[in-house]
């Protein structure tokens, strides 16, 4: 990702050690933050993403009907949450008390909105060379999904497109 100019998240790797045994190594990440956006040469600007919020909730209640005897052909597929999922801020405290800052939060989630309600085209709403780059990026390592739970985006405000942000 860093060699592709896109945003990255600081990694590092460490061998977890318990009771004198070595249980492996992990990896540890970093967090989505303003310092990260500053860290990729990028200015400041608001970061948005999809909550896990709806998704958690009737992951809960399809655990729960399914206990009762409810089958699941009967839920909503989970994987529909994305149609109604709520978009907020990611970190935006810091950046809360700027009106600037405010505007351009609010012009990204509406273009995401208005993505995901097909009323703005893809090129109109993300940095297609950066989307295309994650998208081959995760292609390539073997990811075969794009986790919209998982993924933020940053507003650019010099190009007024959003930006992926990617976990994995």
């Amino acid at each position: 990702l860093e060699q592709e100019k896109l945003i990255s998240l600081p990694v590092t790797f460490s061998e977890l050690i318990l009771n004198n045994q070595s249980r492996g190594v992990y990896t540890v990440q970093g967090q989505i933050s303003q310092k990260l956006i500053l860290k990729n040469n990028r200015e400041k600007g608001p970061i948005i993403g999809f909550t896990k919020d709806t998704w958690i909730k009737e992951q809960i209640n399809a655990r729960r009907l399914s206990r009762s005897g409810v089958k699941n052909g009967s839920l909503n597929g989970l994987e529909d949450t994305f149609w109604r999922s709520k978009i907020e801020p990611v970190q935006f405290r810091s950046l809360s008390d700027d009106p600037k800052q405010q505007v351009y939060l609010e012009k990204a989630i509406f273009m995401l909105e208005s993505f995901r309600n097909n009323s703005m085209r893809t090129s109109e709403v993300f940095d297609i060379e950066k989307l295309a780059k994650v998208m081959a990026l995760r292609a390539l390592l073997g990811s075969s999904e794009f986790d919209y739970l998982d993924t933020k985006f940053y507003f650019n405000p010099s190009t007024s497109l959003l930006e992926p942000i990617t976990k994995e």
